[in-house]
């Protein structure tokens, strides 16, 4: 039984590796909307088509990898409070950039669209690196859960972040 569980976790990540590696575009990745603070400096980037449904499937089929075979080293279930909900995190670093490379790539490639489109790479009064040359710190696959709403935080720690839905736009609202 181990030796089969063990074959068939080599058998996800070889198909998953091997369609990773093949990227098929079928629509480009466009900024569909900027978020401006009220001295003019752009905040946050919306880019529709940041990865394909099939990436988005590897993506989810990762992460139930993760959870199944390294199970807690691996999963957190995090609480935003009493009665508000919260959200179970499966963290996918470094094992998306081995077996994904070419999402964790296309991963690099929207967060440098972002900086070159909205003019970080020249802005005057602040230093905003080319994510390109920082690489990913961390990876996380989250689900929500309770009705919940991610409230006003920071991600320390990051010069930047990513964040890819992999549900439609009409199954949540935020």
């Amino acid at each position: 039984q181990q030796q089969q569980q063990q074959q068939q976790q080599a058998d996800d990540v070889s198909a998953a590796a091997a369609a990773s590696s093949h990227r098929k575009v079928l629509q480009e990745p466009k900024i569909t909307a900027q978020h401006i603070r009220s001295d003019g400096m752009t905040l946050a980037v919306e880019i529709e088509s940041a990865l394909s449904e099939k990436e988005g499937q590897l993506v989810q089929a990762l992460a139930t990898c993760q959870r199944r075979y390294f199970g807690k080293s691996h999963f957190e279930v995090r609480s935003f409070g009493e009665g508000i909900g919260g959200n179970n995190c499966t963290f996918l670093s470094p094992t998306l950039q081995i077996v994904l490379p070419g999402i964790a790539a296309q991963v690099m490639d929207v967060a440098h669209l972002a900086w070159k489109r909205v003019g970080w790479e020249n802005h005057i009064d602040y230093d905003f690196p080319n994510p390109k040359t920082l690489g990913i710190r961390t990876s996380e696959h989250l689900r929500y859960s309770g009705g919940s709403t991610l409230g006003i935080h920071r991600d320390f720690q990051s010069v930047y972040t990513v964040l890819i839905s992999l549900s439609a736009p009409q199954e949540y609202e935020g």
